[in-house]
């Protein structure tokens, strides 16, 4: 007796022809390339002078993020960048950005000269001569945050630039003899909170020069040093340890000085 087959027969679709499957594809196609004008994978093997220029060729009008991962970069003289609205994050711990031995000149390492610029997480190391900062802020509105300055002349420098943040960073050695963290060109209204600054043997761990105004100074811990401004100008500083909060008339002359542990 001949048997029945009663398995029912599986159909499967053919990838291209579905048109549902065309369809997720068109729209995975579609938001990649939206999310490529807006983000950026660095890797070791791009120059920062090339991630930075392929910035400025991207969409101005938003915010733009760099994802860098574990690497370093290595250049011999200073870079900046001129493009609004970026942001460099680190992808996980260990993303350097060094400077040549050889270099020399003031120039800094990284130049923020826009406004809203993110650094998050990126760790500085500038061992050589050169005598400029690792991190300048010229433009407003820039964040510095959680980042680490391994060796550098100084390690950030907040000139003409309102309303920028620093925070959470950790300053392991600078060579400058005067400041680690230095605050001029009438900066005001910024947020200096949770840095952590080792060197010894400074004029001030964190100096705020003449018409650095309104700033918050909070939870900072300069562990051999101290926090010093030149006048009130109505800084709010809470909750600082390891150094004394300073108002000095000149670099040298101390007027007042209050201590908080």
């Amino acid at each position: 007796m001949k048997r029945r087959n009663t398995r029912k027969k599986i159909t499967t679709a053919r990838i291209g022809l579905d048109p549902r499957l065309r369809n997720l594809s068109a729209s995975i196609a579609n938001v990649r390339d939206r999310v490529a004008e807006f983000a950026l994978v660095a890797t070791p093997d791009m120059t920062l002078r090339d991630i930075i220029a392929h910035c400025g060729t991207l969409s101005t009008s938003g915010h733009l993020d760099v994802f860098f991962t574990d690497g370093t970069w290595t250049f011999k003289d200073g870079v900046s960048i001129s493009r609004p609205r970026v942001n460099f994050w680190s992808l996980g711990n260990n993303t350097v950005f060094e400077r040549h031995k050889s270099a020399t000149g003031t120039r800094p390492l990284l130049e923020l000269r826009a406004e809203e610029i993110t650094l998050n997480g990126i760790r500085f190391n500038d061992t050589g001569t050169n005598l400029g900062p690792a991190v300048k802020v010229t433009e407003d509105r820039c964040v510095v945050r959680n980042c680490t300055i391994e060796d550098s002349w100084r390690a950030i420098e907040v000139n003409g630039a309102d309303g920028v943040r620093v925070l959470d960073n950790h300053v392991l050695a600078s060579r400058d003899t005067d400041y680690s963290i230095y605050v001029t060109g009438s900066s005001v209204d910024g947020i200096m909170v949770g840095n952590i600054v080792e060197q010894a043997g400074l004029t001030a761990n964190i100096f705020f020069d003449t018409g650095s105004a309104r700033w918050v100074i909070a939870n900072n811990q300069t562990l051999s040093g101290k926090i010093r401004f030149t006048d009130t100008d109505g800084h709010a500083t809470t909750s600082n340890s390891g150094s004394s909060i300073s108002v000095v008339a000149d670099e040298n002359s101390v007027v007042s000085a209050m201590v908080f542990s």
